[in-house]
């Protein structure tokens, strides 16, 4: 999944791709809790899980003002 650079006009498109982001993590959790005895699954689970944090750090990057510095964790 992967986001343009543009700001966000409407807020609500905002809201609704981060909650959709927000639904995929907590389905991947239950999968890995799910199926813990599975290491092969775990693994797939936290690549996807991978992927889907780095689609919203791009959704909230694509949503910052130009010129906005941010700072790293």
């Amino acid at each position: 999944m992967a986001y343009q650079r543009f700001l966000f006009a409407d807020v609500d498109r905002f809201v609704e791709n981060v909650l959709h982001i927000s639904d995929t993590l907590s389905n991947l959790t239950y999968l890995i809790e799910l199926d813990a005895e599975k290491p092969e699954l775990v693994r797939q689970y936290t690549k996807q899980a991978d992927q889907v944090l780095r689609s919203l750090e791009d959704l909230v990057r694509a949503a910052e003002p130009e010129g906005c510095m941010t700072t790293g964790l």
